[in-house]
């Protein structure tokens, strides 16, 4: 099942956000889409798809999510994220785009792949955190009160 770091991960990066986010999906049991026998990150408990669509009477959507995701990315280390799928990048201008640890930077995508691009009407993101964050709980609660010290301790 989902492991208790990423759970600890989830609560956070709702609580950070202002409560904008919903979990899509943080785990099951299945392929890569795409790439039959390869598993996806998914089937460890280590990745979620956080959605961030508007809800009546809460303001957010993707313009008020960029601010929080730049803030994981300068932090991306100390949080443990191994990689990040962004959608939508650029107004569905582009084919979205990805961040990954190995690279320390965003690239964009010129086509569809199936990692992320060419999915213009996904109204998510998805974040992968490392297997050792994945197991530490208190790991993740003390590294967003550090990249975000703005976040009440007792929150």
């Amino acid at each position: 099942g989902i492991l208790p770091g990423l759970a600890q991960w989830i609560i956070a990066a709702r609580r950070t956000s202002g409560g904008q986010f919903v979990n899509l999906g943080a785990w099951g049991i299945r392929d890569i889409k795409g790439k039959p026998g390869q598993p996806s990150v998914h089937s460890t408990g280590r990745a979620v798809d956080l959605g961030y669509k508007p809800r009546k009477g809460q303001p957010g959507g993707r313009k008020r999510m960029l601010p929080w995701l730049d803030r994981v990315v300068e932090h991306a280390n100390l949080l443990g994220v191994e990689a990040i799928i962004d959608y939508r990048y650029d107004d569905n201008r582009s084919l979205g785009r990805g961040w990954f640890c190995d690279r320390q930077a965003w690239q964009n995508y010129d086509r569809v792949t199936v990692q992320g691009g060419g999915a213009a009407w996904a109204l998510w993101i998805h974040v992968e955190i490392s297997p050792a964050m994945g197991r530490d709980p208190r790991g993740v609660r003390a590294a967003f009160l550090e990249a975000f010290p703005e976040i009440p301790r007792d929150a």
